[in-house]
């Protein structure tokens, strides 16, 4: 187990769903039949949030999280 390795999967971690995140957060345009105006728009910020979400979870599958009763002691 590896507390430097954890933190630093955590901040990759929150970089990549903030990036997520933001990659959503745009208005949504919907014409008078309630349909996209621009689905092209709508599918590359999904596509990109799936990447960025995506990687965050394979950094945390990649990472050795401590347990628990390992970081008590330091918070």
């Amino acid at each position: 187990m590896n507390i430097e390795q954890a933190e630093q999967a955590t901040r990759a971690i929150c970089a990549n769903v903030e990036s997520a995140l933001a990659a959503l957060r745009h208005p949504i345009t919907v014409n008078g039949y309630g349909v996209l105006v621009d689905p092209r728009d709508e599918l590359t910020a999904l596509q990109r949030a799936h990447e960025e979400l995506g990687e965050a979870l394979h950094v945390y599958a990649a990472t050795s999280w401590p347990n628990p009763s390992d970081t008590e002691a330091n918070a």
